[in-house]
């Protein structure tokens, strides 16, 4: 006997499913591609004695179709007000609320009150907005940008910003001033600055480096590296950070000093008077010209009386003292002692 059998191929068409995805919000300076949006397609119903699927390929096509899409000019360097009194930013009549470009390209980082005037710190800027009526003028500050959206902070009376060139700069009712730091803030990556007016501390740190100036001695040091946060609570002051916070060792340097003459100069040794109780170092950096690295002796302990004996010829120097042990203390002197080499009378003579 031979079986036999009848097969017969059928075409099932559905109709065309349409799906409509929506793509809500400002898109800026954001671009959509490779978009992937995920579809399932399942097979249900009831199935059929006899009859089978096999390698059912289901075909789906996608036609994109656009509507709504609005086009509208970047306003990266844009600051936007509301109405008097209101969270309203809706431009009306009244003319209370408002908007204006900045006098520089890039985006807009931070607002800060400072006194009567906002400083808006950007991409490519610092500038004051001064009001004026219902308006705000303009004043340019600084030409140049910060080095990252989180590198400023301040309050009412003074801010601190640092700019794309590592330069430390301070703003207050008196103007613009440089503090620099540069060659020390040229090792942070996307640093934060806090800053703690109760104690006059500005802390700046990236979780890998970290320093601390002193708003009210103008000292510049080590500190901690991932300080995140102040607060007070019943007269209390609280830091917060992500891990456990190590306070470094005390190390102070001096500014650049060339001891009131360009001419090349020998040192013998350092004297520095202080309460401290531990073990204490000294080092010298000096350098024969402004454009020259300069260059680092040995740290050399300073021995009870004080004084370091360190040799070094130079023009220009700059002094470093640490400790190995955190304590508490204060320096009352540095003495340098050396000489003057091609000296004459003229050079003794001081106004």
């Amino acid at each position: 006997m031979v079986d036999s059998y009848y097969s017969e191929y059928k075409e099932i068409q559905c109709d065309p499913i349409e799906i409509t995805v929506t793509q809500v919000g400002g898109l800026l300076s954001t671009s959509i591609t490779s978009c992937v949006i995920p579809i399932v397609v399942s097979i249900s119903g009831i199935q059929v004695v006899g009859v089978s699927l096999v390698n059912c390929d289901i075909i789906i096509t996608v036609l994109p179709k656009f509507s709504g899409i609005t086009i509208e000019n970047k306003l990266d360097n844009w600051v936007q007000w509301a109405k008097i009194g209101s969270a309203n930013f809706t431009i009306d009549e009244s003319n209370e609320a408002g908007k204006r470009p900045l006098d520089w390209k890039g985006f807009v980082y931070q607002l800060l009150k400072l006194d009567k005037s906002i400083i808006a710190y950007g991409e490519n800027g610092v500038s004051a907005l001064v009001p004026n009526g219902v308006v705000w003028g303009l004043q340019n500050i600084y030409k140049l940008g910060l080095l990252c959206r989180t590198a400023v902070i301040g309050n009412d009376e003074e801010h601190y910003f640092i700019d794309s060139g590592y330069r430390l700069f301070k703003l207050s009712k008196e103007g613009l001033k440089l503090l620099d730091y540069s060659e020390y803030l040229a090792t942070l990556v996307q640093p934060i600055l806090l800053l703690n007016s109760e104690v006059g501390f500005l802390y700046i740190c990236d979780g890998s480096h970290g320093f601390v100036y002193s708003t009210r001695f103008n000292s510049f040091g080590s500190g901690p590296i991932n300080v995140t946060g102040f607060g007070i609570q019943s007269g209390t002051i609280y830091t917060t950070a992500p891990a456990a916070i190590v306070t470094p060792t005390f190390q102070i340097t001096t500014d650049i000093y060339d001891l009131d003459t360009r001419k090349p100069k020998t040192i013998n040794n350092i004297e520095i008077g202080t309460d401290l109780t531990n073990y204490l170092e000294a080092m010298i950096e000096t350098r024969l010209a402004n454009n020259l690295d300069f260059i680092q002796s040995p740290w050399t302990l300073v021995n009870p009386d004080g004084r370091a004996w360190i040799n070094c010829y130079g023009v220009e120097f700059k002094f470093h003292f640490r400790s190995y042990i955190y304590e508490y203390f204060e320096v009352d002197y540095i003495k340098i002692n050396g000489m003057i080499h091609q000296f004459n009378y003229v050079d003794n003579i001081r106004n």
